[in-house]
């Protein structure tokens, strides 16, 4: 029996990414000191996937011109398949990536036509109860995307859903994120994400427990909040109502972009290769340690 695929309706996008020595004031300007042309977004999450060894499916939408045929290249050139037809209403988006000296980085997207992706687009995948499907939150904040999506999950589509909401999650709909939340499976955020969630400024595991108990989401799911350095804490799914802590390796961070991505797509892959939860959970924050001590938004490492 073949191994479930891991979709990702990430969208994949080009990554403008600029390092500063600080940020510039309002109306003022500072030097950068490089500039970098990328394949990242969703990429980031299903490379990560693939180089994992796991099938990877890339259900989003692309266009037709030089981000679309960059997004396409670098998609074969790591084995994950791309399932639709190009939408030729224009060119995939970009996003700007502003990162300090400390690798934290703002994220200014300019959207393509991901943010377009129509309702047929979603019902033609062909998704199987097994396989396991991995949203963003930025597809789920654009007004069009979102609302397709939105009105595809309510339609109880095949597939295990796993949630990463992203630094957007705040500005979810109400109503989209309901309909997320009652059908996933997995939800992992960074600790920012987690707080604004539930309201508050816990971490470690006071912060899982308060999201487990005080978001309303489906009551089998769990809950991952991922603490850069710290590691990450989890708890429901298979874990019940035990919490744990897992470490994370100590690295010399250079550019934490794309790091929840690595983490996201490693504990995928490994929970199809049949890891536990703890192991898959530690092999992605290795991963991800492992991904920020490079430059680059997909800088997840191969297994083995």
């Amino acid at each position: 029996m073949n191994e479930p695929r891991i979709w990702s309706l990430a969208s994949v996008m080009i990554d403008q990414t600029i390092e500063v020595p600080h940020y510039p004031g309002r109306g003022s300007a500072v030097l950068a000191t490089t500039c970098r042309y990328e394949v990242g977004g969703g990429f980031n999450l299903a490379s990560a996937v693939a180089r994992q060894g796991a099938a990877c499916n890339y259900g989003g939408t692309y266009g037709v011109g030089r981000n679309s045929e960059l997004a396409l290249r670098a998609m074969a050139a790591e084995g994950i398949e791309v399932v639709l037809a190009p939408d030729e209403r224009g060119d995939g988006g970009v996003c700007l990536i502003i990162v300090d000296p400390d690798g934290e980085r703002t994220f200014i997207p300019v959207a393509g036509v991901e943010s377009q992706r129509r309702l047929d687009q979603l019902t033609a995948l062909p998704i199987v109860d097994e396989d396991w499907v991995s949203i963003s939150g930025y597809d789920l904040n654009f007004p069009v995307s979102g609302e397709s999506i939105h009105q595809w999950l309510q339609g109880d589509p095949a597939g295990r859903l796993f949630l990463d909401p992203g630094p957007v999650v705040a500005d979810i709909p109400a109503e989209r994120m309901r309909t997320v939340l009652d059908r996933i499976e997995v939800l992992s955020c960074n600790q920012r994400e987690a707080q604004l969630l539930c309201g508050c400024d816990d971490t470690g595991a006071n912060l899982v427990a308060r999201v487990r108990a005080e978001v309303e989401m489906n009551p089998d799911a769990m809950v991952i909040v991922r603490e850069g350095p710290r590691g990450c804490v989890a708890t429901g799914g298979e874990l019940g109502k035990r919490i744990v802590s897992v470490a994370a390796p100590q690295v010399r961070a250079v550019d934490t972009v794309g790091a929840g991505d690595t983490h996201c797509g490693v504990f995928l892959a490994r929970m199809v290769q049949g890891a536990d939860v703890e192991e898959a959970l530690g092999e992605a924050n290795a991963a991800a340690a492992d991904s920020v001590t490079r430059r680059g938004p997909a800088t997840a490492p191969r297994r083995g």
